[in-house]
């Protein structure tokens, strides 16, 4: 799933996410690095057992994107 600028991957090795991370938005525990260019595994989300990740960009409010992992 892509978010606004970022993108999300669920693979049987665990999250991974690339892509802006200005705000920290990619889940990674920092936002120092502004932008990652390769897939980086969401540590936090190691030991979870995650089925499905989701990101939402809403048509009236298309800078506004939120994203799960369930």
């Amino acid at each position: 799933n892509y978010g606004r600028g970022f993108t999300l991957l669920l693979a049987s090795t665990g999250v991974w996410a690339w892509g802006d991370n200005t705000s920290g938005q990619l889940g990674l525990g920092f936002s120092s690095v502004k932008s990652v260019h390769s897939p980086t595994l969401i540590k936090a989300l190691s030991h979870q057992q995650v089925v499905s990740v989701h990101v939402s960009n809403p048509a009236d409010k298309p800078s506004e994107t939120h994203c799960i992992a369930l």
